[in-house]
């Protein structure tokens, strides 16, 4: 099988962080296409040398002694999987600290760095983090899309698109994923391949860079939380369910989100009235994982209850990647008060907000548009846009500043 190459559209934030950054730290979780990136970048706009430290006796040296490991490099350096040698950041302070040219140290993990409980905040105001997430369809397909995000800043609208109907015509995308080895493969054969992820190279990372005691808990509780995606997430609920104290649960999934697994979306809290919710909502990171930790398999039925799940965790994951790549610089949240629900809120700097309402279903109704319109009535010209994503073929306008869109909106 040839391996194909993907166009990442992180690489240019990367390339301008380089040029005025003395650290630039390039975060992903295994198997996304780190490695691939930074390699394609030293034959072309990074002038230095590549070093990993899955390589043994590379670890070797950086562990025994780190300020020897970097001093040893004259020129600049891209240091892979740095999170294995954390003491590294110490050495690297004092280096850039010396010599403070842009571009030094290109440094990737299969880790939040910065979030590791062993590593101090050493290079603040040295270091700037970029995200590598799992591939988007448009990476896929080579799409030159125009961000949807920026559209509904930018424009107050989507663009008026046309979608393939149902569910069905996105559960390709779905259950691959976007790890660029299993996109590759065909379907019958990225159950192994997420298994062994799962198994091995996951609670091998995170026994690696954390203290866990009981590692073997960390597959049961991956698990549950599989079934608990796309809600408010409670360690209470949870550590009932696993047998575990709820404070050991916490402590994994705060693990599980440091080596960029699932994510949490932050409660959006505005103050508009009626009593709102703070708890933040679990996502996984990468749909294909989810599936399979669901139990999905290619050519069999989908229970209706996990249609809605996949429907959400799928728009979320292209999502999250259009937000990382807009001009707009906004963050993402969810809003829920005692009587409505917004999946999605974007907010800007200047505090406009865009909010996205998921649906897995080709046809709407009329309670499905009320918390849009709620937060566009209390918002007023701070709401530049509110957008129903469902699973239908129309862009429609469906009131002042509320339309739907079809799912395929997020990378045509």
């Amino acid at each position: 099988m040839a391996v194909r190459h993907f166009d990442r559209r992180i690489r240019p934030f990367l390339i301008d962080a380089l040029k005025d950054s003395r650290v630039v730290y390039l975060a992903g979780a295994r198997q996304v296409g780190k490695s691939t990136l930074v390699q394609s970048l030293t034959r072309k706009e990074f002038d230095g040398r590549l070093v990993t430290l899955d390589d043994h006796a590379t670890l070797q040296s950086a562990r025994r002694d780190p300020d020897a490991f970097v001093q040893s490099f004259s020129g600049a350096v891209a240091i892979d999987e740095v999170q294995r040698v954390p003491e590294l950041l110490i050495s690297i302070k004092r280096a850039v600290d010396r010599n403070p040219t842009p571009g030094r140290f290109l440094l990737t993990g299969s880790a939040n760095l910065l979030a590791l409980p062993a590593v101090p905040d050493a290079l603040t105001g040295r270091i700037e983090r970029i995200t590598l997430r799992s591939l988007s369809v448009a990476e896929r397909l080579r799409f030159l899309n125009v961000n949807f995000v920026d559209q509904l800043f930018d424009r107050g609208e989507p663009l008026q698109v046309q979608g393939p109907a149902g569910f069905g015509e996105y559960r390709q995308f779905i259950e691959a994923g976007g790890y660029p080895e299993v996109v590759q493969r065909q379907p019958n054969r990225r159950a192994t391949w997420f298994k062994n992820y799962l198994e091995s190279t996951v609670v091998r990372d995170i026994t690696d860079f954390a203290n866990v005691e009981r590692a073997d808990e960390l597959p049961r509780l991956i698990r549950l939380l599989a079934s608990q995606s796309a809600n408010a997430l409670s360690s209470h609920e949870i550590s009932k369910k696993l047998g575990v104290d709820h404070k050991t649960v916490a402590r994994y999934i705060s693990l599980l989100e440091t080596a960029l697994i699932v994510e949490r979306v932050r409660a959006w809290k505005p103050n508009l009235g009626a009593r709102e919710i703070s708890r933040p909502k679990l996502h996984f990171c990468d749909t294909g994982l989810l599936a399979h930790l669901l139990g999905v398999r290619p050519s069999q039925d989908i229970r209706e209850d996990q249609v809605g799940k996949l429907f959400e965790a799928f728009v979320y994951s292209e999502l999250r990647k259009l937000v990382d790549w807009s001009t707009n610089e906004p963050g993402l949240f969810h809003y829920r008060d005692q009587r409505r629900e917004v999946d999605f809120v974007v907010e800007r700097p200047d505090g406009t907000i865009a909010a996205i309402e998921v649906k897995s279903g080709t046809r709407l109704r009329d309670t499905d548009l009320r918390g849009l319109e709620f937060l566009r009535d209390r918002m007023g010209k701070k709401f530049a846009c509110g957008v129903v994503v469902y699973a239908g073929e129309q862009t429609l306008k469906m009131g002042d500043r509320i339309w739907i869109t079809p799912a395929h909106q997020l990378w045509q």
